[in-house]
């Protein structure tokens, strides 16, 4: 249930809204959270690097000579 969870999503705010009354404890297994952590790593590291690629095709300037070897 956890690995396929938003974070945004309903469940997500079910969990937090449960903790937060504070008449249930709401436990993740250190495991899934070190998963769910390295997952969401991943997906920001792949946006960031696609961002990276299009602000360098977006500034790229295809008029300018290729540097030539000597």
């Amino acid at each position: 249930m956890i690995r396929s969870m938003n974070l945004d999503g309903s469940e997500a705010l079910f969990l937090r809204a449960t903790r937060d009354t504070k008449a249930e404890r709401v436990g993740v297994p250190w495991m899934a959270m070190e998963v769910g952590a390295a997952q969401l790593a991943i997906k920001y590291a792949i946006s960031t690097a696609g961002q990276a690629l299009e602000q360098r095709r977006a500034n790229h300037r295809r008029d300018l000579p290729l540097p030539r070897g000597r």
